[in-house]
């Protein structure tokens, strides 16, 4: 049995790499051809205006690209045996008070995760005197540019990659093992950003989200975490656009005057992640006082392995080393050429 669970896991995880490798592989071109005829279309053509042919871009992204790979991830012979998408579309199998507690909970990880990403970049920045560059979301409050940010970010992302990463690649994995997997698959999230900002707190986004689908049985939880997640980092990406840092710093008291209601709403939106943040801390200490770890153990068919060596015959197949290392290169390359 030993035998055929290595052979099984280092199978799925090919399965799975190739599916990320695919999606990297048709974005890139998608973006290579889009930015070639963006930049040969005359200046008075409506794709010139950058929000709609954003928009256009994101739509391919999510609405067409990923629902053709996970039927093709179907069609496939491994992906006929695999748990299927719609078998998770269901009411959790948890009352609404656990999953408002789970919710908290992973939420604090996710924010610690994306404090401890700042410091340990800014670090990284200072003592090597590197200059890195994170992919900015475009902040102009033009209606478009809101709409296109609220439907794509809000709404595509949450929905399109947990039916594609939690819904498909992770549950095709987790019959296997459970925290192994999950952690192996939130690693991928990470680095499937190709952005280095992005990469630990998505990662940790990708962890708590498949906590969430495998504990409840349901893509219903961890659609909530990453719909919350995105909401609050899209409101504050259009406020700070609203708002000259360095004026703000410098106290200048006519220019917040003038833009108190911006200002308001920024400190609001930060007051909200500290009180995030500090529920969800105080809910995990509870949960880790009343049950200890016992509410983090989650079902596993395969108990004769441990999950340290299912993780790391997950990343000993050729194919899923050789993408994580594309991957990893891709997100440094990113950092120090956008």
């Amino acid at each position: 049995m030993s035998g055929n669970l290595k052979k099984n896991i280092r199978k799925t995880s090919a399965y799975n790499s190739i599916m990320i490798f695919l999606f990297i592989i048709f974005i890139l071109g998608i973006s290579l051809l889009s930015s070639f005829v963006y930049s040969n279309l005359p200046d008075s053509h409506p794709l010139k205006i950058s929000s709609l042919y954003t928009l256009i871009l994101y739509i391919i992204q999510y609405v067409v690209l990923i629902p053709l790979l996970i039927i093709l991830f179907y069609k496939t012979k491994h992906g006929k045996a695999a748990p299927k998408l719609k078998d998770c579309i269901c009411k959790p199998k948890m009352p609404v008070s656990q999953i408002i507690k789970w919710l908290f909970i992973s939420l604090f990880f996710v924010y610690a995760a994306s404090f401890i990403s700042n410091i340990f970049f800014n670090i990284i920045q200072m003592l090597t005197n590197i200059e890195m560059h994170p992919a900015q979301i475009n902040a102009d409050n033009s209606l478009l540019n809101i709409f296109t940010n609220t439907l794509s970010i809000m709404f595509f992302a949450p929905i399109f990659e947990e039916a594609f990463f939690r819904g498909t690649l992770l549950r095709n994995s987790a019959r296997y093992g459970s925290w192994s997997m999950i952690i192996a698959m939130g690693i991928m999230f990470g680095l499937w950003h190709i952005n280095y900002a992005q990469t630990i707190y998505t990662a940790a986004l990708g962890i708590c989200a498949g906590f969430l689908i495998i504990k409840s049985g349901s893509i219903v939880p961890s659609l909530l975490l990453h719909f919350i997640m995105n909401t609050i980092g899209t409101v504050q990406v259009f406020i700070s656009g609203s708002i000259d840092a360095e004026k703000l710093a410098s106290m200048d008291l006519n220019y917040m005057t003038e833009n108190i209601i911006p200002i308001m709403i920024s400190s609001m939106m930060g007051f909200l992640i500290i009180g995030i943040m500090i529920t969800g801390l105080v809910l995990l200490i509870i949960e880790l006082a009343v049950h200890h770890l016992d509410g983090f153990k989650l079902p596993c068919e395969y108990t004769e392995m441990s999950e340290k060596k299912k993780f790391a015959i997950y990343f000993s197949s050729p194919i899923t080393i050789v993408i994580t290392l594309g991957l990893i290169g891709l997100t440094i390359y990113n950092a120090l050429t956008l």
